[in-house]
């Protein structure tokens, strides 16, 4: 591990289809990465939820 790494901090690698790397910082897309994670749980909550009523929660696309 590295000296300037707290000793609980992981290494994350993140797949993205952007060609410039000076486009968005690496600190941006963890964030965005953050927030659609958010976003699919949030989704996902609301899905069960739905279910166990009955219901069902479809996209049109």
């Amino acid at each position: 591990m590295s000296q300037d790494m707290p000793p609980h901090a992981e290494k994350f690698r993140l797949a993205t289809s952007l060609l410039d790397h000076r486009q968005v910082s690496a600190r941006q897309l963890a964030q965005l990465y953050h927030q659609r994670w958010e976003i699919e749980n949030g989704f996902a909550e609301l899905k069960n939820r739905l279910r166990g009523a009955g219901f069902i929660l479809r996209s049109a696309s």
